[in-house]
């Protein structure tokens, strides 16, 4: 896997640790307080400005297929304390045609169309690990299952209706919705047509008892 692929990925897999850390560190108030409206019905998901935050930062990567290269822009925020000629000269050593970093600060790469739809599979296996650890994942216990369809655009969490609905559990759609995002994202889904639809089902009943649509439920 070459270097930039493996800061990609890392970006992706990081917010999902981080979405499912979120409950035990310095969050549990909002986490709380989350839960309690999704109880009464008042909230469909446990947003959070940093949620906010990182749909933002997806909605600002831009994707131009070319008959034989594939443009991805990266914001500025991506980069923050990064050295650029290590950033820029690390992506061309590992396969990346051109590197530029525009006035915004953001970056422009042009990848061959061979190495981006490496890159993408790589991704796509590294967001399936990720789904597949969940079901076992000691942050996640009332999870029973996930599903999902082969574009990773629909997911299903099977769970402990009860044990969910008491815990923080829900944090981990939030994971999979930004996995899910970022993923379409670069493989050329335009920023306005990006959707993630994650239905939790109860494990005992197969009552599918709550739907959530990103980034929708977060910008609501």
């Amino acid at each position: 896997m070459s270097t930039f692929n493996k800061v990609t990925i890392a970006i992706i897999t990081s917010i999902f640790l981080l979405a499912g850390c979120s409950s035990s560190e310095g969050n549990n108030d909002s986490a709380i307080k989350n839960n309690e409206q999704a109880k009464e019905g008042t909230t469909n998901s446990p947003a959070t400005n940093n949620e906010s935050a990182d749909t933002d930062r997806i909605s600002s990567i831009e994707v131009d297929k070319n008959i034989l290269t594939v443009d991805i822009t990266l914001p500025a925020s991506m980069f923050k304390d990064k050295n650029m000629d290590e950033v820029i000269a690390a992506a061309k050593d590992e396969g990346v045609k051109d590197a530029k970093i525009n006035d915004d600060g953001s970056v422009t790469y042009t990848y061959p169309k061979l190495v981006h739809s490496n890159m993408m599979k790589e991704m796509k296996e590294e967001v399936i690990l990720s789904l597949e650890d969940m079901k076992t994942s000691d942050d996640f216990t009332s999870i029973k299952d996930v599903k999902y369809n082969d574009d990773l655009t629909e997911f299903t969490l099977i769970v402990d209706k009860a044990a969910f609905e008491g815990g923080f559990d829900a944090f981990a759609s939030f994971g999979i919705g930004i996995q899910s995002m970022y993923y379409q994202n670069f493989n050329g889904v335009a920023s306005d047509k990006v959707k993630a639809t994650i239905e939790i089902q109860d494990a005992t009943t197969n009552e599918v008892f709550d739907t959530i649509v990103y980034p929708d439920d977060i910008a609501n």
